[in-house]
């Protein structure tokens, strides 16, 4: 058995890193993700060479499997139809309705002329 840190895969997302980690250790598998570098500087992952996701090498080949099994789930079934043209816009003018409404304060009042706020004539 191997003791050593294998790379299994990178990822240049941080939250797709995320997700692998979260998935392999949800199976009891041991992993390692440096993130520091991708909270920090996430601009710099390409140029750094992204997230590597490293397993033990006895878990290797469990953990491949278990990847190779979340692509093969994702890339079968017909993609989700693509929503009407009219919806889009209902939806877009909806929610920029509740945006105006709900979203932004109102506007604060200017001081009357004549009197300085928190100054009281005695």
């Amino acid at each position: 058995m191997d003791d050593r840190l294998v790379t299994l895969t990178v990822y240049y997302s941080l939250v797709e890193a995320r997700i692998c980690v979260s998935m392999l250790e949800a199976h009891g598998i041991f992993v390692l993700a440096p993130t520091e570098l991708a909270n920090n500087a996430p601009h710099l992952m390409t140029a750094l060479g992204g997230i590597p996701v490293m397993v033990i090498g006895r878990d290797y080949e469990a953990a491949k499997a278990l990847l190779a099994d979340v692509d093969t789930r994702a890339d079968s079934g017909p993609p989700p139809p693509a929503r009407p043209f009219l919806q889009r816009i209902w939806e877009a003018t909806v929610g920029a309705l509740v945006l105006l409404v709900a979203g932004l304060p109102p506007a604060p009042t200017p001081p009357r002329r004549g009197r300085k706020p928190g100054i009281r004539k005695g």
